[in-house]
C-alpha cells in the first residue's frame, strides 16, 4: 500500500475527522489479507488488484458491505477519493 494512503488514513483517523465507510471497509479488506487470494495490493502498493471478481463478489463483497454487487463496489471506489 502506498505511504501516502496510509498517512492520509491515521491523519484522518488521528483528527477524528471521519473517513468514509467505504475507504475504511475496502483498506480492512486488503490490510487483513484474509482474502489476498482474491484481492490484494499491487506490488507497488498503489492499486488494488481484484484477481477473481466471481469470487470477490460472492465471498468477499457481503462480509464486508450490505450487497455482492461488483459493479457497485467499483463504481463507489472511483467516486471516492482521500483528499
Amino acid at each position: 500500500m502506498s505511504l501516502r494512503l496510509k498517512e492520509k488514513i491515521n491523519e484522518k483517523s488521528s483528527t477524528k475527522e471521519r473517513v468514509a465507510s467505504f475507504i475504511r471497509k475496502t483498506y480492512q479488506i486488503l490490510e487483513e489479507g484474509k482474502h489476498s487470494d482474491i484481492v490484494d495490493w499491487n506490488e507497488e502498493g498503489t492499486a488494488i488488484v481484484i484477481k477473481n471478481t466471481a469470487m470477490f463478489a460472492e465471498h468477499v463483497l457481503p462480509i464486508y458491505f450490505k450487497h455482492n454487487n461488483f459493479t457497485s463496489f467499483v463504481r463507489q471506489v472511483f467516486m471516492s477519493k482521500i483528499s
